[in-house]
């Protein structure tokens, strides 16, 4: 498999450092078994292009994913799903529509003011969630009628693999983030696949921090996936 290395950049996440990505080329034919073997040693999909953070003198970003079998919810978490007992899950019918563009644009609005994910137009919102060769799921929530947000995911053989969460005010007032992975772990464990893939941990950064919340989780460090907290 050919792999390309990108060009220096400002870090999205930690703006004092450059990144670099090492991806695949978008010339390889990719399939959900290919896919399955780039996730197990810390590749991620933004779109249809796969990738790792390949950045020098700095490794930060560290794969990261949740053992279901042994997932236990803490008491922030339990509370969560409490106060969003009432909240429903059901298949995403208009992936891209309108509505869901909308939403996603304030989304990105709110969260990453100025961004280029904030000025994206459809074209550019449809092609960053969706991938030909992936079998790619989008669970919408909603509080009776009204659409709370939209959680992204891949199925790979051995787990789910998070691809993107967006969401309303209402939602983001609910926790709704934390709530979409406790909806995926939940969905993992009823399919009976072993993992959910949550993309990079990194401890220094408050938006990718949080991930260390769900224990136990899994880093891959050294080539090998170790339990974080040992």
């Amino acid at each position: 498999m050919r792999l390309l290395l990108s060009p220096q950049d400002t870090c999205s996440y930690l703006p004092d450092r450059q990144s670099a990505s090492l991806f695949v080329d978008p010339h390889e034919p990719l399939d959900m078994r290919r896919y399955a073997a780039l996730l197990n040693v810390g590749f991620r999909r933004s779109g249809r292009y796969v990738y790792r953070p390949h950045c020098e003198g700095c490794q930060a970003c560290v794969p990261a994913r949740i053992p279901v079998a042994r997932f236990k919810a803490n008491r922030s978490q339990r509370r969560n799903l409490r106060n969003n007992s009432d909240v429903i899950g059901r298949p995403c019918r208009d992936r891209f529509g309108e509505r869901k563009y909308e939403m996603y644009k304030a989304y990105q609005q709110r969260r990453h003011p100025g961004g280029s994910m904030a000025l994206a137009d459809r074209s550019e919102f449809a092609s960053f969630l969706a991938a030909d060769w992936a079998a790619t799921g989008f669970c919408e929530f909603y509080d009776g009628e009204e659409s709370l947000g939209v959680c992204v995911y891949d199925r790979v053989e051995n787990g789910l693999s998070a691809v993107y969460t967006y969401y309303s005010q209402t939602g983001e007032k609910r926790g709704l983030g934390k709530f979409a992975v406790l909806w995926l772990i939940d969905e993992a464990r009823r399919l009976k696949l072993a993992y959910v893939y949550l993309g990079y941990w990194i401890s220094q950064c408050d938006k990718m921090s949080y991930k260390a919340e769900f224990q136990p989780l899994e880093v891959l460090t050294q080539g090998a996936w170790r339990d974080l907290s040992g």
